[in-house]
């Protein structure tokens, strides 16, 4: 069954025994609200979870997340989980919550980089902005741009992005184009642009949104049942209609 197939992916994530038990409800919750398979979906919860270093007792909180950030930005649960794959180390290393990462992945989902795509350019954003190229460095010094607080540790994405959103306004578009090449490398620049032109205050935002996602899963699993239920009636008219017609 499906219901086995999804304890076998998280037995091979390395879960045991009680943490398959604990995953599984949040499991089958968020493959009903993200039309699913089983199956497919503890894949994608596991390899989040394992990702930012996650117990499997979080796997509610986890999918919670992710069903408040596909109804709330243009992504579904498989892009958010290829997004994950590969943000989802770097993030966790550096400190990033899987809220934080979230919000961002769905920032760049709304300007149409979505999935992987998303995933591997916040990744490459995360990797040059904390560890910069020399020129990149050049940069940030000019524009005078930290990423890090008095005691060595990472700020904040969202708050590095804000600094990056008020030194850009003293750019005209080519210059920003050039220091977003610069620093975030070619193929992430275009996402990088994005997250600058988002904001701070939008990516907090919709990072507390993200926070306060208790219970999403099963609220879009029930919509999605109720949506299902209400199209089989709707089928059934028709087909009662049309059997009424050829009769």
């Amino acid at each position: 069954t499906q219901a086995a197939e999804a304890q076998s992916f998280l037995a091979m994530a390395g879960f045991k025994t009680k943490e398959i038990m604990e995953a599984m409800p949040g499991v089958l919750s968020l493959a009903a609200a993200g039309q699913m398979e089983i199956a497919r979906t503890a894949d994608i919860a596991s390899n989040i979870l394992t990702g930012f270093r996650l117990s499997a007792d979080q796997t509610t909180g986890v999918v919670d997340v992710l069903a408040k950030a596909m109804t709330s930005s243009n992504t579904n649960i498989e892009q958010l989980g290829y997004a994950m794959k590969y943000a989802a180390p770097i993030a966790a290393s550096l400190g990033m919550s899987i809220e934080e990462a979230a919000a961002a992945v769905g920032e760049l989902s709304n300007a149409g980089i979505q999935g992987e795509m998303a995933g591997t350019q916040l990744r490459a954003m995360l990797l040059r902005l904390t560890t910069p190229t020399k020129e990149a460095q050049f940069y940030m010094d000019k524009l005078g741009i930290t990423t890090k607080d008095a005691a060595g540790n990472i700020l904040p994405f969202a708050n590095i992005i804000g600094q990056f959103e008020q030194a850009f306004k003293k750019l005209n578009q080519s210059q920003q184009a050039q220091v977003a090449a610069s620093i975030a490398g070619t193929e992430a620049a275009s996402g990088f642009l994005t997250l600058i032109s988002t904001g701070q205050a939008q990516l907090e935002s919709f990072t507390s949104e993200l926070e306060n996602s208790a219970g999403a899963a099963d609220k879009l699993a029930e919509t999605q049942m109720d949506t299902l239920k209400g199209s089989i009636e709707e089928f059934k008219s028709a087909m009662e209609a049309a059997a009424i017609a050829v009769g």
